[in-house]
């Protein structure tokens, strides 16, 4: 899926992404249903990402939103719901 996403993104060579990956990451799913993830799942949506439906689980369809809106700002690509990506999500909705 990942490589869809790149090839779908206009990324023009492999070259471009160096560094911006995180080696072994993964999703967690520890905070299942939690209002952080819901919180990120409404910012990618209002940014015209598609996170799949606004539950607050960080499933395969939000983990890509992530990774498109890392990749589409030039953030480090991890698929990670933090505080520091709603940040991110705030401050592109403000700038909006």
């Amino acid at each position: 899926m990942l490589v869809a996403t790149l090839l779908v993104s206009g990324c023009a060579t492999v070259d471009d992404l160096k560094g911006r990956f995180v080696p072994g990451s993964t999703a967690s799913t520890d905070d299942a249903g939690d209002s952080l993830v819901a919180d990120i799942e409404r910012g990618l949506r209002e940014l015209g990402y598609s996170p799949g439906t606004v539950d607050g689980y960080l499933d395969i369809r939000t983990e890509a939103a992530i990774q498109d809106f890392q990749l589409d700002h030039d953030l480090r690509i991890d698929g990670r719901a933090t505080p520091e990506l709603l940040k991110a999500l705030e401050a592109m909705k403000s700038d909006s």
